[in-house]
C-alpha cells in the first residue's frame, strides 16, 4: 500500500513530538538530580562529618562499613573543610603518633599538598593555607614566625585537609584522638601592613647669591 503525502507527514510528527517528550523527560531527570550528584563530590562527602573549620574524625573502616574508600583500617583519619573566601587559614598539628600524613584537596578531591612528620623534620607543623591574594598580602607583611611556617598557596578557595595517623593499639588511638581534639583548623586575620618608615628629607638650600 502506497503510503500519501499526509502519511508520511504524520509519521514524521510522530517522530518529532515522540523526541520532543523524551528530551523534556530527561531534562527534568538532570535537574532532579543535580542536588544528588552535589552532594556525592568529594566535597560535599566529608562535609557529613562535622562542621566546617575543624577536625571531624572519620569512623574507622570495617569489613562491612567503609566510609571513605581506600582508608588503611591501621590509621586514624580526620577532614577538615575549608572556604578560603574570608580569611586564611591556619593547620597546626602535633600528633602523638610515629608516623602522620597531612593532605590538602581541592572540591573535586585532587591533592595539590602533602606533608608528613618525617619529611617536616619536626614534632609540630604550623601550615597556613592561602589564596593567593591572601599569600600576596601576607608577605607584604610577614610575622615574626614567619620562617617556621609552612605557607601553601590554594589552586581554589574550598576545598578540605585530611590527617591520617598510625596506630598501634587502643591506647595510641585514645592518644590520638586527644590531640585531635587540639588540633587546630581555622582562618585567621592577615597582619596589618605597617607603612614603611622614611626619613624625613631636609630641603634643598637655595643656591647664594654670588
Amino acid at each position: 500500500m502506497t503510503k500519501t503525502w499526509t502519511d508520511w507527514l504524520r509519521s514524521r510528527l510522530t517522530w518529532v513530538l515522540a523526541g520532543v517528550v523524551l528530551g523534556g523527560i530527561v531534562h527534568i531527570a538532570s535537574v532532579l538530580m543535580v542536588p544528588i550528584v552535589a552532594t556525592n563530590d568529594p566535597y560535599g562527602v566529608v562535609g557529613r562529618f562535622g562542621d566546617d573549620q575543624q577536625f571531624n574524625l572519620i569512623p574507622r573502616s570495617t569489613a562491612r562499613d567503609e566510609a571513605l574508600p581506600m582508608f588503611d583500617p591501621n590509621m586514624v583519619h580526620a577532614v577538615c573543610r575549608y572556604d578560603l573566601a574570608d580569611r586564611p587559614l591556619r593547620i597546626e598539628v602535633s600528633l602523638p603518633a610515629p608516623y602522620w600524613s597531612m593532605s590538602l584537596y581541592t572540591v573535586g578531591g585532587l591533592s595539590f599538598y602533602s606533608i608528613n612528620n618525617r619529611a617536616a623534620e619536626r614534632l609540630s607543623v604550623d601550615l597556613r593555607l592561602f589564596t593567593s591574594l591572601q599569600l600576596t598580602l601576607f608577605n607584604e607583611a610577614p610575622v615574626a614566625e614567619s620562617e617556621q611556617l609552612v605557607l601553601v598557596e590554594s589552586p581554589d578557595s574550598a576545598g578540605f585537609v585530611i590527617l591520617r595517623a598510625y596506630v598501634r593499639d587502643a591506647e595510641d588511638e585514645a592518644a590520638v584522638h586527644a590531640a585531635l581534639n587540639e588540633t587546630g583548623c581555622a582562618g585567621f586575620e592577615l597582619p596589618e601592613r605597617v607603612p614603611a618608615h622614611r626619613e624625613p628629607v631636609e630641603p634643598i638650600p637655595p643656591p647664594k647669591p654670588q
